[in-house]
């Protein structure tokens, strides 16, 4: 028999993932939902957010995605340094760097490019 979820179950979902508080096998996990399930539920956000700002001409009328970050695991062989280019500007990320204020940093730049 099919699953029937609630609005509130993929709101969920979606903000756990792009939020980046969970990938997207942990959150469909941790919510009971299947994997296929979730990258369905991601996939339509993200195309009804697209289809918003067509709409609209404005991403500043649609609620804004945050950025989605990719957990790095260091190894020898790597650099410890790291260059992220967002909003033209070009930021230097090093062992140790707090997450919630790139977050915010990278954020910001966008915002202002949009």
């Amino acid at each position: 028999m099919r699953k029937h979820y609630t609005k509130a179950q993929r709101a969920e979902l979606i903000d756990l993932v792009t939020s980046g508080q969970a990938t997207t096998r942990r959150a469909a996990a941790r919510l009971g939902v299947a994997e296929s399930t979730a990258y369905y539920w991601l996939k339509r956000a993200r195309e009804s957010l697209a289809l918003a700002v067509r709409r609209t001409g404005s991403p500043r009328s649609v609620p804004k995605a945050r950025p989605m970050f990719a957990r790095l695991i260091p190894t020898a062989e790597m650099c410890p340094l790291i260059t992220l280019r967002a909003g033209g500007v070009a930021i230097e990320v090093r062992p140790g760097f707090d997450h919630a204020l790139l977050r915010e940093v990278v954020t910001a730049l966008v915002e202002q490019t949009l």
